[in-house]
């Protein structure tokens, strides 16, 4: 299983628990989709607490999402029990859903980036499999080799991947994983690059001056 069991244990302690949709969700949406919303057929890798969900069902989205930890799903039911059915444990990089084409939007929000290269690639690759032509994959803030905080971690042998971190972002997290250009290019070779877009932010109140940095994207499935 690739889901890093941390995460149930910070979902169990109520932290990382954002209560919004997140704006660039919002944004790339209505940027880059450019059909009608209404009853667009979205799937989320890794929804978490379920902060982005309001804005899907202002849309009128068909919803889903698959997330790895039981205790962040279990509060998504207890806020969203109409979503019960629709939002389901489990590992994204191992068992998505076997159908082709039966999405239109598959959405990830910096839930991928925590995983090896081999279960990224896997799962990048299952999710051309299951958008309809002309579907669209958004991934927001996928962590950049710029970010400051690969100077905290272990490596694990896997070119990128890190772990057990000592201070930082990532404390508590465990593995991360870190790309740069060529790797995101790579990634998403099979897909119709629509924004490739890097952004580093500086926290000049942290200790050093703590820099951030991620990718943020959207790939069209073309029309085959």
């Amino acid at each position: 299983m690739s889901f890093s069991s941390e995460w149930e244990t910070i979902y169990q302690q109520r932290q990382n628990q954002a209560g919004w949709p997140w704006s660039d969700v919002v944004s790339y949406v209505y940027r880059y989709y450019r059909s009608p919303l209404a009853g667009v057929r979205v799937l989320e890798l890794g929804c978490g607490t379920g902060p982005n969900i309001p804005f899907f069902k202002a849309i009128e989205a068909r919803y889903h999402a698959i997330e790895g930890s039981a205790s962040a799903v279990a509060m998504v039911h207890a806020r969203f029990p109409e979503l019960a059915q629709a939002v389901s444990v489990g590992d994204f990089t191992q068992h998505l859903p076997d159908a082709s084409g039966q999405f239109d939007i598959v959405l990830d929000r910096s839930s991928l980036t925590h995983n090896d290269t081999a279960a990224i690639t896997r799962t990048v690759a299952a999710v051309h499999r299951l958008l309809a032509p002309g579907g669209l994959f958004i991934g927001l803030d996928w962590f950049s080799t710029q970010h400051g905080d690969m100077a905290h971690g272990r490596e694990t042998g896997d070119k990128g991947t890190l772990t057990d971190f000592t201070q930082g972002q990532f404390v508590g997290y465990g593995q991360v994983h870190f790309s740069d250009e060529m790797e995101m290019r790579t990634l998403l070779s099979k897909y119709e690059l629509l924004a490739l877009e890097h952004k580093s932010i500086t926290n000049w109140l942290a200790e050093n001056g703590a820099t951030r940095a991620m990718w943020s994207f959207a790939a069209r499935r073309p029309n085959e």
